[in-house]
């Protein structure tokens, strides 16, 4: 069994840190189902852990995609989007291990950490700034 552990981030401002605090309660709400590898599964009922930051804020969702300034994002939200939205780059490492560094995507679509899993990692991150242990298979 290997563990990783969150890496804390510097402050967010109070805007991004109450979008960050919303989007960690709709992780830990139950109502979300999880996919992988995409914003949105193909049910257009599931999403990945930055397609649900991306639902519960103001983009429009049409055909497995989100919609942002007339352009389409199904892998990967807008990267300015996000980073002003939420106040970070969804590319950062957020936890580290023995073998490897972690970004969310990684940690929902190749560790396949559940959403409560996820929601501790982004609270650890930028709402409390203390890193956190996940053990992982």
């Amino acid at each position: 069994m290997e563990t990783i552990e969150t890496i804390p981030s510097i402050p967010l401002r109070e805007d991004q840190t109450q979008r960050c605090k919303e989007w960690i309660d709709s992780l830990r709400s139950g109502e979300h189902k999880q996919s992988f590898n995409s914003l949105i599964g193909k049910d257009e009922s599931s999403f990945c852990c930055l397609g649900v930051a991306c639902k519960i804020s103001s983009m429009e969702m049409h055909n497995q995609k989100f919609d942002y300034n007339n352009e389409k994002y199904d892998m990967l939200p807008p990267k300015v989007w996000f980073d002003n939205y939420y106040g970070f780059n969804f590319h950062s490492v957020v936890a580290r291990s023995f073998t490897g560094f972690y970004t969310l995507a990684n940690l929902n679509d190749n560790v396949k950490l559940n959403f409560n899993q996820i929601a501790d990692v982004i609270e650890s991150v930028f709402i409390t700034r203390t890193p956190i242990k996940i053990n992982i298979n």
